[in-house]
């Protein structure tokens, strides 16, 4: 299976200690991970950011953005 758009900016975002290049370069992101509902096994993780830094995100305003 060919390696997905999230998980080529997982990849960097660990090889290069929580920063990434490209159209996130200077944005903060963070890894999201979530579990499945009832077995726990199948889980992702989600890159994610937040714009409007410094103040309290809110989800409904378009603040936190989930690629």
């Amino acid at each position: 299976m060919a390696e997905s758009w999230n998980d080529r900016i997982v990849k960097e975002f660990r090889a290069n200690n929580g920063k990434v290049g490209g159209m996130f370069e200077g944005a903060p992101m963070v890894l999201v991970t979530t579990a499945g509902r009832r077995s726990w096994l199948c889980s992702r993780e989600v890159p994610s950011v937040v714009h409007g830094f410094g103040r309290h995100p809110d989800p409904r305003s378009g603040d936190v953005h989930e690629f």
